[in-house]
């Protein structure tokens, strides 16, 4: 059986990096949508790329902010022993 701090650890862990996997998708739709418009070409689907890159750029940042201030709270807690 896996111990509770074990899993809380793994879970602080996914929790603190979990910020760049919508910011990965961010990009990577960024750069679809802006390769086909700088290429000249109409786009081929309906999908909103810049829109929904500009959603998930802003979870991203949102959930960095989150992450930054948990961790800053953590550490002035620690040097206030």
């Amino acid at each position: 059986m896996v111990h509770l701090s074990v899993m809380l650890r793994f879970l602080i862990a996914i929790l603190s990096v979990g910020w760049l996997w919508p910011m990965w998708v961010a990009l990577r739709w960024w750069q679809l949508g802006m390769e086909e418009a700088a290429r000249g070409n109409p786009i081929m689907n309906s999908f909103p790329y810049l829109h929904e890159s500009r959603q998930l750029l802003a979870i991203a940042f949102a959930w960095l902010a989150v992450v930054v201030v948990l961790w800053a709270g953590r550490g002035k807690r620690s040097l206030t022993v």
